[in-house]
């Protein structure tokens, strides 16, 4: 069902409603009553049921992590215009959508996406700020390896691995949600500022040179 979406943003927006949906709605009765039998609270029984499903198909697991990953560098993906109707009519062809039928839900399980232009211009803005994150990261590994690393270009190393640890860790543990996203937004517009800082400063030195 979420394979057959059109795009990458129509198949991560069913993506986490199922993810939502197989973890505080379905088969919340199972759990209780196996947690009774066991003596075990629903939080490990649920923990004992997906280690078993992550050790049955571990490149799955890598998959959806992967793409929780790439989601949380698209933000607003399934809002892009080029995504939104195409998904909203998906959706609707195929309601009941499978699991949430048994449930009694009988349209779609989710509010149509609406479309977003904004969406035109926040992806590429993430995107440029992903790439610098990984330049500063790469940058001053090098300069670590010499010996020498300017202190800005240290700042803005260490800001982008904490941007992509914690998203690292959101694609391994969650979902890839926009407000996921945004919370590391001071984090990349400080490692950009410092990344580029010391190119400017440069700058001015020598501009001040020539002007005496």
């Amino acid at each position: 069902m979420i394979d057959g979406a059109l795009t990458f943003g129509g198949r991560q927006h069913l993506g986490l409603h199922y993810e939502a949906f197989a973890q505080y709605i379905y088969a919340r009765e199972e759990v209780t009553q196996a947690a009774r039998a066991s003596g075990l609270s629903e939080y490990d029984v649920m923990m004992q049921v997906g280690l078993e499903r992550l050790s049955s198909a571990p490149l799955g697991c890598l998959r959806l992590s992967a793409d929780n990953l790439r989601g949380l560098w698209l933000m607003y993906g399934a809002s892009h215009p080029g995504t939104a109707d195409r998904l909203n009519a998906y959706v609707e062809a195929n309601s009941p959508l499978p699991l949430f039928s048994d449930y009694g839900v009988t349209g779609p399980p989710m509010d149509p996406v609406p479309s977003r232009r904004i969406a035109l211009f926040v992806q590429p803005a993430v995107l440029a700020l992903c790439a610098i994150t990984l330049i500063a990261i790469f940058a001053a590994t090098i300069q670590g390896l010499r010996g020498r690393v300017w202190p800005a270009l240290l700042v803005a190393g260490l800001c982008g691995l904490m941007v992509n640890g914690n998203f690292l860790l959101v694609a391994l543990t969650g979902i890839s949600k926009a407000r996921y996203t945004l919370t590391m937004w001071p984090g990349m517009m400080v490692c950009a500022a410092f990344l580029i800082w010391p190119f400017v400063e440069r700058l001015l030195i020598a501009r001040k040179r020539e002007a005496s």
